[in-house]
């Protein structure tokens, strides 16, 4: 004798309860990754964001440290630190040109300066240095370096510049000062007057007499000295006959 019967599984034994299941795991594990991977994005996207901001802050506190250390506050031109390490590097630039490169270092001197500020005041006298530097932006060149040197003292950097193209850069900027007046207050200008000295270079000289910043500086200097022995208000070129370059 024989019986025949079937056993039915529960329903959660069942092959399409189990696939079911196993699909919705499937999906809700793949959603949870896929919900961490949006805030993982997001939390790169909000740190790149970040650190954007930040470096976009350096970069600006480093241009403005940069600017305070190279530049000085009443003229906003370069200062004499400045001045002297860019003419240390054009030293060493021309002494490696071939052939018989040029360089021209001017300083320039107002004359009577103390007289201004004796009759006039500090302030007066801080006006004059102003309107002085923007002459000087506007006789220069984008190549030139220039910068304020010390007290009413200026000085310019004119890279691959000749004896006369110096000469003639010197006397444009003592017809422009000369010729304008300054105002120093807001009903009263008065005349200035410049006296500059300018040394005059070229890479066989450098190469030659080891010239170094110091004596360029001195040699302008001496020349400096003699436009003022001269009566002041003119342009007067290094010469080794004529100045004494201590």
């Amino acid at each position: 004798a024989s019986i025949s019967f079937t056993v039915t599984p529960p329903f959660w034994l069942t092959w399409w309860f189990i696939l079911s299941c196993s699909l919705l795991l499937i999906g809700g594990i793949a959603k949870f990754v896929y919900y961490r991977l949006r805030i993982l994005a997001g939390e790169r996207d909000r740190l790149e964001l970040i650190v954007s901001d930040r470096t976009s802050e350096l970069i600006s506190i480093n241009k403005e440290l940069n600017r305070l250390v190279t530049t000085d506050e009443l003229t906003k031109l370069f200062n004499r630190r400045h001045l002297i390490e860019c003419l240390e590097k054009e030293i060493k630039r021309l002494s490696r040109c071939p052939g018989n490169s040029t360089l021209a270092f001017i300083i320039l001197d107002v004359d009577y300066f103390k007289k201004i500020n004796d009759s006039y005041g500090h302030t007066a006298g801080d006006r004059v240095l102003q309107q002085l530097a923007n002459n000087i932006r506007q006789c220069s060149r984008e190549t030139d370096v220039c910068a304020r040197y010390g007290g009413e003292e200026f000085a310019m950097i004119l890279p691959f510049t000749e004896v006369k193209g110096a000469l003639v850069c010197g006397e444009k900027l003592r017809q422009e000062i000369s010729d304008n007046e300054f105002l120093i207050t807001h009903q009263r200008k008065i005349q200035v007057t410049v006296s500059l000295g300018i040394s005059a270079l070229t890479s066989e000289y450098i190469n030659r007499e080891c010239i170094n910043t110091d004596q360029i500086i001195r040699e302008a200097d001496a020349a400096l000295y003699r436009a003022k022995e001269q009566g002041r208000n003119q342009v007067c070129l290094y010469n080794t006959k004529l100045d004494i370059s201590l």
